[in-house]
């Protein structure tokens, strides 16, 4: 038996020790193969959107538990499917959620320069939001801050701006306040 393999919908490819199961896909299967709405390659793994989540088993056709790939490791002999019906209906019940927070005219725009958000949806197939919760809880632009304005009216709390600030800029300046619906982004300052 070879060493680092493990399995994309039953064949086998090899794995570099401590890569994602994430990055292991997207290197064999394309860049576009696992949607995030979370990740970002200059960010640490964080999880929180769970739109990349894959089925993953120990033996082939095994009996499968939903993961989220961009944090999880790959082990030899996993037997990973990205596409599952399982995980297609996983994928959509996620993004159903995040549209139901936005103002219902703003949730399927066919803009001609699509934001990654648009494309994540329209490459789901969804039509339509089965939860209504009208939008109504974004918010208006955010002018407390004396060097920073926002408008946070397309926000889905990605998370990625909290953490850009935080890995990268080294600032904690930005954090998420509320919790499900009311979730939304503030600043810290003194």
């Amino acid at each position: 038996m070879m060493e680092n393999i493990a399995y994309i919908n039953n064949q086998p490819f090899q794995f570099y020790p401590g890569e994602s199961m994430l990055s292991f896909i997207r290197r064999h299967k394309g860049q576009q193969s696992i949607p995030t709405l979370c990740d970002a390659p200059n960010l640490e793994p964080f999880g929180s959107c769970r739109v990349c989540c894959v089925d993953v088993a120990l033996e082939q056709d095994g009996k499968t538990k939903a993961m989220a790939s961009c944090h999880s490791p790959v082990t030899g002999n996993l037997y990973i499917y990205p596409d599952s019906p399982n995980i297609v209906n996983l994928r959509k019940n996620i993004l159903e959620l995040v549209l139901s927070d936005l103002p219902e005219d703003k949730r399927f725009n066919k803009s001609t320069q699509p934001t990654e958000f648009e494309m994540v949806v329209s490459n789901s197939g969804l039509q339509e939001v089965r939860y209504e919760t009208s939008g109504k809880n974004h918010f208006l632009p955010d002018t407390s801050h004396p060097y920073m304005r926002s408008d946070l009216n397309m926000c889905i709390n990605c998370f990625r701006c909290i953490r850009a600030c935080d890995e990268v800029q080294g600032q904690m300046v930005l954090n998420m306040a509320g919790r499900g619906y009311d979730s939304h982004i503030i600043k810290e300052w003194t």
